[in-house]
């Protein structure tokens, strides 16, 4: 599976460049296998892609513990996040920090109260920003992965409520995509960045993602 950053609709801009040449790859399981444990997602480490192809990565570094030489000093060295919880990587290419479908829910919590303190809202047309129970991607492991609700007879439903979650805020029930029942992962509600913390299947161990 692979992207031309030129064929990247599903974003919101900030100002910061990325590189139309790039192609990203990954290499995904067809038939997803469960792992002995749970692997949990290094700082920025790849996490799958976006249901576009946009790639979806861990925590970013931090602004505070982040070590010199990965893009600075130790301290102030995040570029800045879109509206969507995406920007350019270093290297060129575009990815979020954030499942994008969810990240209203998050400007929205008490906690941070972004939208009504500074109208800060997810709001671009190509993202179903307003289905916080969407599909919205798969992970690297082969796994779906779904905003931060189960929509259960038209009514956005924590996934808790739907059926037990693990340490990866994943779960096994029937979906529109899945009617048979599927594992899934879903996006934390109002955490922040919003992506899952750790995976629980077997992905390809080396060269999973590449850039050309």
């Amino acid at each position: 599976m692979h992207y031309s950053t030129d064929e990247m609709c599903n974003y919101c801009e900030v100002f910061l460049s990325y590189d139309s040449s790039l192609t990203v790859t990954y290499l995904i399981p067809v038939t997803p296998e469960f792992r002995s444990e749970a692997y949990y997602i290094p700082t920025v480490g790849s996490i799958g892609l976006g249901i576009n192809g946009i790639p979806i990565k861990g925590d970013p570094p931090s602004v505070t513990t982040a070590e010199a030489g990965i893009g600075g000093t130790g301290s102030g060295n995040i570029p800045a996040l879109d509206h969507c919880g995406g920007h350019a990587d270093p290297a060129g290419y575009y990815h979020w920090h954030f499942i994008p479908q969810s990240i209203n829910t998050v400007f929205d919590a008490p906690e941070y109260n972004f939208t009504n303190l500074y109208g800060i809202s997810c709001t671009n047309t190509y993202i179903e920003y307003e289905d916080h129970a969407a599909f919205a991607g798969l992970a690297k492991d082969g796994f779906p992965i779904y905003a931060a609700y189960d929509l259960i007879d038209g009514a956005n439903t924590l996934p808790a409520d739907v059926a037990t979650t693990d340490e990866c805020n994943g779960h096994t029930h029937a979906t529109e995509e899945f009617p048979d029942g599927a594992y899934h992962y879903h996006a934390l509600e109002t955490g922040a960045p919003t992506v899952p913390v750790c995976l629980m299947g077997s992905y390809v161990d080396r060269n999973d993602f590449t850039v050309q």
